[in-house]
C-alpha cells in the first residue's frame, strides 16, 4: 500500500469538477446503523456463540462496556499495555506518561468465565498469540495464518495473504477490509473461503436478521461488492463481473458510503478516493498489474501494489 503523499503525486487530476464531486460522495453515508461498526462481537458473546471477546477502546468507552457486562453478568478485565492509532492499520504501543487523554486506547477482555478473561489478560500481556486466539475462539486455521505471519503485521499485509490463499469464491461475509463497514467476524480469515470463519459469519448474520433484518439486507449487499483497496482509508466498492484477471466495470463508488456515520475521512483520503473514481467511474475494464493500476487502455503506476478483492459476482 502507499503513503499518501506519494499517492496523491501519482494519480492524475484530468477534471477537477469531477474529482470533486466524488471527493464530496466520499461525505455520504447510505446506511443507517442501529449500532456500531464492530458490534456483532457483543451479539455473539451474549448468544453464545463466542466465550470471550477482546476489544480495543478509550478511556470515555469503558463506562458504556462496564455497565454493559454488569447488565449481562459478564466479567470485564483490562490489560496492562496502552495503545494510540498509528499508521497503515496498526495500533502502536506507548509508554503510560507518552499519552493521554482521548488518544489512549486500552484493551478490554469480556467474558462469562472469570478464569477465561484472566487467562485472557495475561496472554495479552505475554503477547501469547496463538493461546489468546484459542481462548477468543477464533478458528485455528485463523489463528495459525496469524501467528505465521511477520512483523509488523499490517492490516493490508494480512489481507493480501489471506487473498494469496483463497482458492475457491470470496466470501462476501468474511469482507474484513474496512472496519468501519459492519463486519461479522473479528479476526483476519485464513483465507477469504475459510469454512470455519464462514460458518460463524452466517450465524452472526442470522441473529442480526432476528433483529434487523433491513440493515442485514444492506450490509450483505455492501460487503458483497468488489473492492479496490489503495490505502487503509481509500477503497473503491465496485459492482461488475470478476473474469479472472480483473473486472467488467458497471458502477463503483467510495466504501465510505456504507461506513458507520461517525467513521469520518481525512481530507487527503478524500481527494484520493476523488481521483481514484474519477479514473473508474464510467470505464469498462479495471485490473491490478503489479503496482500499477489499469483502467481500460491506460495504466497508472503507483508507489505500493493496489489489491483487488473480487467479493462480488464472477464470471462461471
Amino acid at each position: 500500500m502507499s503513503h499518501l503523499s506519494d499517492l496523491l503525486q501519482a494519480l492524475p487530476v484530468r477534471d477537477s469538477e469531477r474529482v470533486a464531486s466524488f471527493r464530496r460522495e466520499a461525505t455520504h453515508r447510505c446506511i443507517q446503523y442501529p449500532f456500531g461498526s464492530g458490534q456483532a462481537e457483543e451479539f455473539a458473546l451474549l448468544a453464545g456463540l463466542r466465550p470471550l471477546i477482546r476489544q480495543r477502546l478509550r478511556s470515555a468507552e469503558l463506562q458504556a462496556t462496564r455497565a454493559l457486562a454488569e447488565r449481562y453478568r459478564l466479567r470485564v478485565a483490562i490489560a496492562p499495555r496502552l495503545f494510540t492509532a498509528g499508521s497503515e492499520g496498526r495500533d502502536e504501543e506507548v509508554e503510560q506518561e507518552a499519552v493521554s487523554g482521548d488518544d489512549v486506547f486500552r484493551t478490554v477482555l469480556i467474558g462469562r468465565d472469570p478464569a477465561q478473561v484472566t487467562r485472557a489478560v495475561d496472554c495479552e500481556a505475554d503477547r501469547d498469540d496463538r493461546e489468546l486466539g484459542r481462548l477468543l475462539g477464533y478458528p485455528r486455521c485463523c489463528v495459525e495464518a496469524f501467528v505465521a505471519a511477520p512483523f509488523p503485521r499490517r492490516n493490508v499485509d494480512l489481507l493480501v495473504a489471506s487473498a494469496n490463499r483463497t482458492t475457491a469464491r470470496f466470501a462476501p461475509r468474511l469482507n474484513i477490509v474496512d472496519f468501519a463497514v459492519f463486519h461479522h467476524i473479528s479476526w483476519t480469515p485464513c483465507s477469504f473461503g475459510c469454512g470455519l470463519s464462514l460458518r460463524y459469519a452466517d450465524a452472526v448474520a442470522a441473529l442480526l436478521d432476528r433483529r434487523h433484518p433491513g440493515f442485514r439486507v444492506q450490509i450483505d449487499d455492501a460487503l458483497g461488492a468488489h473492492r479496490l483497496v489503495l490505502a487503509e482509508d481509500v477503497q473503491v466498492s465496485v459492482r461488475g463481473v470478476w473474469h479472472g484477471s480483473g473486472l467488467r466495470v458497471e458502477h463503483a463508488w467510495p466504501t465510505a458510503f456504507d461506513r458507520h456515520p461517525a467513521a469520518v475521512l481525512g481530507d487527503d483520503e478524500r481527494e484520493a478516493i476523488g481521483r481514484v473514481l474519477a479514473l473508474i467511474r464510467g470505464s469498462r475494464e479495471l485490473s491490478v498489474d503489479g503496482n500499477a493500476l489499469r483502467v481500460d487502455a491506460e495504466r497508472w503506476a503507483l508507489p505500493g501494489a493496489p489489491l483487488l478483492l473480487p467479493f462480488g459476482a464472477c464470471a462461471s
